[in-house]
């Protein structure tokens, strides 16, 4: 990663500011199996990812499956608001389960719970009250929850008035969320004019990327907040953001070439 960096203060620190860090609220997408070695690393991501989340104040929000990555991030956050003093942790946890998996017994630790009923409803959910999204290795629901959260970002960014930013964070070692979007980017040019894709990052597998995920959730969480980036933050994520770097990866691809490659090249994340 290169030599930007920017502060970092712990919840104690900042929980009690005007602008509460935990309104700050960061979905996070993932397989709901636990099975292949892909999965294993998948919740050894969301573990971390939401441990950090809590430590940096913001809240999170999961599916509410009792398995996978979801029961994985809810049951770190958990943890990490304990370890915080944070009593009431439904404030800074939420979960959408289906309606059938409440009636079965499953619990989602220490959430606030909204049932839903259909998949859409919860992708709705999740999507229209996150302020960020985090997506993990999955199968085809988190492809799909990926797609619609990018194609979420792009509608609101063609409002007259509009909202403030919202990244999507792929934590993909293996580059798999990657290929993907390049196979559907580089086969359809329509889909590389999302405006979302400027607000989609790729974090592969490096001793650092929870620091990088710290990093553009620190910056997007201050835009949220009505502070203006200077100008060394603003090309920090210009130049790390997917779209920037579209090209390289397409080339990448073609040449089979995607899980040897770094990113973004030369520079970045």
């Amino acid at each position: 990663m290169s030599e930007f960096s920017v502060s970092s203060e712990s919840y104690s620190e900042h929980k009690e500011a005007e602008n509460n860090p935990a309104n700050f609220r960061v979905a996070i997408f993932g397989t709901g199996s636990e099975q292949s070695e892909s999965d294993v690393k998948a919740i050894k991501y969301a573990t971390e990812s939401a441990r950090k989340m809590i430590e940096q104040g913001y809240s999170i929000s999961t599916g509410g499956y009792d398995k996978g990555v979801m029961k994985a991030a809810t049951n770190s956050a958990y943890e990490a608001a304990k370890q915080n003093g944070i009593e009431d942790t439904n404030k800074i946890i939420k979960a959408f389960p289906f309606t059938e998996n409440i009636a079965a017994g499953e619990k989602v630790r220490g959430a606030e719970i909204s049932e839903s009923t259909t998949l859409i409803e919860r992708l709705k959910h999740l999507i229209d009250e996150s302020n960020a999204f985090i997506v993990l290795g999955g199968k085809v629901g988190t492809v799909i929850e990926l797609i619609t959260a990018i194609h979420s970002e792009s509608v609101q960014q063609m409002k007259k008035e509009k909202p403030s930013p919202r990244p999507t964070i792929i934590i993909d070692p293996e580059l798999e969320h990657l290929n993907t979007l390049n196979q559907l980017v580089g086969n359809d040019e329509r889909l590389s004019k999302m405006a979302g894709l400027k607000h989609t990052y790729i974090i592969g597998d490096t001793n650092n990327w929870l620091e990088n995920i710290d990093i553009i959730l620190n910056l997007y969480n201050r835009q949220n907040n009505g502070e203006e980036l200077n100008n060394e933050e603003r090309e920090f994520l210009n130049q790390s953001n997917y779209l920037e770097n579209l090209n390289h990866w397409l080339i990448n691809t073609a040449k089979n070439q995607r899980n040897a490659a770094t990113w973004p090249p030369g520079r970045g994340l």
